[in-house]
């Protein structure tokens, strides 16, 4: 039987929803973040504030996670393909269309928009890392600036795994959008591109 999952809000009148299995990654993000990362990068802090910027900062991770899936949804609904909801769990997130994109160029922008929206909010942080840093004065904005740092690592990486041409990531779709255009059969492509992810899988 599946693990069940609650509806926490809408954006752009899609259901979010919380997958059981996320309470338990977004737990072990703030221990490892708590009792490791921040303590050994960031010392002198009381562990309760550890605790508390450790939560901060997984909750943070995994709003970037639906930002991403939100980019991907807005173009998708700018084509007119219904979402049905996302899903936040425990390998990240997932945006559930009703439909396939009606054309190679809609599944292009559909599947560079999530990589679009993680690569501009990691570069957001490191500009907010970078003035934080050129305008700080006392110790307190160390912990931001931590976190604006943690924060652009990872969506940078978020963004940046996602364009391996391996179906089901979004570089694999761009790679299905390619292989659509030139061969003119979707099926074919998604064959060809789910095969690539195979092969980078194995890899």
């Amino acid at each position: 039987m599946g693990l069940p999952s609650w509806e926490i809000g809408r954006a752009m009148g899609i259901p979010i929803r919380v997958h059981a299995s996320w309470f338990f990654v977004f737990l072990l993000v703030t221990w490892t973040l708590s009792t490791g990362y921040l303590p050994q990068n960031l010392p002198g802090l009381t562990p309760e504030r550890y605790w508390a910027m450790g939560g901060i900062a997984a909750v943070l991770l995994f709003l970037s996670v639906l930002l991403h899936e939100l980019g991907h949804s807005y173009v998708a609904l700018y084509y007119r393909i219904p979402i049905e909801k996302i899903t936040l769990f425990i390998f990240g997130g997932v945006a559930h269309m009703r439909t396939e994109a009606p054309t190679p160029r809609a599944e292009l922008l559909i599947a560079l928009a999530g990589p679009a929206v993680s690569l501009v909010i990691g570069g957001a942080c490191f500009i907010f890392v970078a003035l934080a840093e050129a305008i700080q004065q006392q110790r307190g904005l160390q912990g931001w600036i931590m976190l604006g740092a943690l924060l652009g690592v990872v969506n940078m990486r978020l963004g940046l795994f996602n364009l391996i041409p391996g179906f089901p990531l979004d570089g694999g779709r761009v790679l299905r959008a390619g292989l659509w255009a030139w061969g003119k059969d979707f099926y074919r492509a998604t064959r060809q591109a789910a095969f690539a992810g195979l092969a980078f899988g194995f890899v």
